[in-house]
């Protein structure tokens, strides 16, 4: 491995080590929580900050772990000639791949272990109908990115039938972990939505949907994002041939940060759970005094 490669692990490892001591800083934790508050246009009452703060903390936590460990296994398996390793560039692509990866295994992992309980003594509060994965992530980015892996799969499968090698590897690769970690996020998915809901007010119903919500969007950030990296350097190979990658890649970051943004603005994806788990949500409901909802 040559010098580029390590000083993009050292970068990776730099990046995760920040992340992860924040995830102990009291002050972050706290302004984690209200930030998301903001970002979902939902009261946090100040009872249950320092839970939410918590579950946010351990969530993020798991991600870190994850994409930590896996990209010390990724640099394992290039070290022993295993993986996209014939060129630097792929060998990046392929780390870069296994971090993200290890980042929604990691995610998983956290969102599956623990408990939540609250004392015997205390009402509990509970919905009437049953919840599913559906009603926590918005269709568009379910079924986009079960069409986007698909498609990425199917593209990966005719290249690698013409050609391999450099950034042909890692555009199978990619098309790989993607589907990989799809099948992970629809079988964890209806765990994490299985999984008992113990509340003591309508407000703690409330903020364990949200925080389930946002654990399912982060399980589908690894396959929405290698499956369009595995497009992109696929269709570019296939279209511009040695050139078309180093052109395409280029302004792929600056177009996706464009289209997240307006995707974000203008459809609200955070507030989807609102819409169908809450629709006639009063302010009173997640308000400081607790309220019996039951």
């Amino acid at each position: 491995m040559d010098s580029a490669i390590w000083y993009f692990s050292i970068l990776i490892a730099i990046v995760f080590a920040v992340g992860l001591a924040l995830t102990f800083v009291p002050v972050f934790a706290k302004w984690s929580a209200y930030r998301h508050s903001v970002l979902i246009r939902l009261d946090l009452p100040s009872r249950l900050q320092p839970a939410v703060s918590a579950r946010l903390m351990t969530s993020g936590r798991g991600a870190i772990a994850g994409g930590l460990v896996f990209t010390i296994l990724g640099l394992v398996a290039l070290s022993l000639d295993v993986g996209a390793s014939d060129n630097t560039r792929s060998a990046l692509f392929f780390l870069l791949g296994t971090a993200i990866a290890g980042g929604t295994v990691g995610t998983t992992v956290a969102a599956l272990t623990g408990s939540r309980t609250i004392p015997s003594d205390q009402p509990r509060v509970a919905r009437s109908n049953v919840a599913t994965v559906a009603d926590y992530v918005f269709p568009l980015e379910r079924i986009g990115t079960r069409v986007l892996v698909v498609l990425a799969v199917a593209v990966t499968i005719v290249i690698a039938v013409i050609d391999a090698g450099g950034l042909v590897s890692a555009a199978v690769f990619f098309a790989v972990l993607a589907a990989v970690t799809l099948v992970l996020f629809e079988i964890a998915g209806r765990r994490v939505v299985d999984r008992s809901q113990p509340a003591g007010s309508t407000g703690e119903l409330v903020w364990d949907d949200a925080l389930r919500a946002l654990i399912l969007r982060d399980m589908l950030i690894a396959p929405l994002t290698l499956s369009s990296f595995s497009l992109i350097l696929g269709v570019a190979h296939l279209l511009g041939g040695d050139s078309g990658p180093d052109s395409l890649v280029s302004v792929f970051p600056t177009f996706i940060a464009l289209a997240v943004t307006f995707y974000s603005r203008a459809s609200r994806p955070q507030r989807y759970f609102i819409t169908r788990l809450w629709p006639k949500l009063r302010w009173s409901d997640t308000a400081d005094t607790v309220t019996d909802a039951a």
